[in-house]
């Protein structure tokens, strides 16, 4: 039995959020610039006060 597309898509964007979401702040901003999804990952991670707050704080 094989998984829909959209949650292996969900999931692999649940992941990479994670691990973007840990980074120091130099190399998030770095990671922003690698590709278009990685942007909108890295907007996502930064819609949220407290990631944004985070952050700011390293």
């Amino acid at each position: 039995m094989s998984l829909p597309a959209t949650i292996i898509n969900d999931l692999c964007m649940n992941l990479l959020e994670n691990i973007l979401a840990r980074l120091p702040a130099v190399d998030f901003a770095s990671a922003d610039c690698v590709n278009h999804l990685w942007h909108l990952v890295c907007a996502r991670i930064l819609s949220r006060p407290q990631a944004l707050i985070s952050l700011l704080l390293q």
